[in-house]
């Protein structure tokens, strides 16, 4: 039975729970989005006008300075709505943020609610809910003034591509806001097996004499993208041969964001072959000092048998947290002196992109 599609779907299910806890989980996807105003943006006044196109909101600068922001003067309604244009539909919405300015001394004050509304038409709005005060922005410009962040975490993902925000000031103040961001979960980029096509040694030599389970140096029948059992496309070692082994392979050069790795071991009831009782997973920078990162666990068998007695099982971590590294070495132990075979081992990472380092785009 072929599995290795459904092991991969669930990689990167798993990635996409794990991203929350990375830099780059989030995407702003309001940034450089249009916007428009139930009362016009460039309302007469200092700092507060702002010709159309509008982008001052979403242009990923939250710092209040004359040229960074836009607002209303005193005699406008105080009660506005900003709706954004996100371009097109964006799915996963868990966020929304408005940065509001505070100034004392110029008479600019904080809202007193904001709320949002997501629509896919720009007709038919569906409320998002309230936003709160959760914390302070990018910094004042000077002792009295403050940007105050206000934001909602939705209560489920939502689709949307217009989204609305409803801003209610008291009084008759100077009104200016900052900034505003839309918050998804980030598309992220295919894993690759970065292990493919690369070298590995071990510490029993895999070329131990045996019918299939010979292999000549150099050694790339586990790094070949092949996990099928066929004379031709396996290795191990015979019995006789110590029970616990290591794999070491070498990536060729550091690799950031190694989210998972696996490894498939041959069981073959008629010919003796066994499945591992333990594997584990080191990692290292230098082929010196190894790191020890979990666990491994049988969850499927792999690409199938070549006969109705063989099945491949895949051995298989998920990382918590994605790691670097040039050297990953799977320590196999072996239940009393079988015959053992591997047909492939996989390090997966998820490829590092300038979109991912860009903390105005993610967070």
């Amino acid at each position: 039975m072929n599995t290795r599609m459904t092991r991969l779907a669930v990689l990167a299910a798993s990635l996409a729970l794990m991203a929350a806890a990375t830099p780059a989980a989030l995407m702003n996807a309001a940034l450089g989005a249009s916007y428009t105003a139930t009362t016009p943006i460039s309302e007469s006044g200092f700092v507060y006008s702002e010709p159309a196109p509008h982008t001052e909101f979403t242009d990923g600068d939250s710092i209040f300075l004359f040229a960074e922001t836009a607002g209303w003067t005193p005699g406008t309604p105080t009660a506005i709505s900003v709706t954004l244009d996100l371009g097109s539909t964006v799915s996963d919405i868990v966020s929304v943020e408005l940065d509001a300015l505070v100034s004392v001394s110029s008479a600019v004050t904080n809202p007193t609610a904001v709320s949002v509304e997501v629509s896919t038409d720009n007709v038919t709005f569906s409320p998002g809910g309230s936003l709160a005060v959760t914390g302070f922005g990018d910094g004042p410009s000077s002792p009295d003034e403050a940007v105050n962040e206000w934001t909602l975490t939705l209560a489920s993902p939502a689709s949307a591509r217009y989204v609305r925000f409803n801003i209610q000031w008291p009084g008759d103040p100077h009104k200016v806001l900052t900034e505003v961001s839309v918050w998804s979960i980030a598309p992220l980029p295919p894993v690759v097996n970065v292990a493919l096509g690369k070298s590995y040694t071990a510490t029993i030599p895999i070329s131990e004499s045996g019918f299939v389970y010979s292999e000549p140096a150099p050694h790339t029948e586990f790094t070949d993208g092949d996990s099928i059992f066929l004379f031709a496309e396996t290795a191990g070692w015979t019995p006789g041969t110590a029970t616990n082994i290591g794999l070491t392979v070498d990536l060729n050069s550091a690799v950031d964001n190694i989210a998972q790795v696996q490894l498939d071991a041959l069981v073959s009831v008629s010919s003796a072959v066994t499945n591992p009782t333990a594997v584990s997973a080191e990692i290292s920078s230098d082929g010196v000092v190894f790191t020890p990162i979990g666990s491994l666990a049988d969850v499927a068998t792999g690409d199938g048998p070549l006969a109705p007695n063989e099945v491949i099982h895949q051995w298989e971590l998920t990382l918590a947290t994605w790691i670097p590294a040039r050297y990953v070495r799977f320590n196999i132990q072996w239940p009393g002196d079988p015959h053992k075979i591997l047909t492939e081992v996989r390090v997966f990472a998820v490829p590092t992109t300038t979109a991912a380092n860009d903390f105005a785009l993610y967070r």
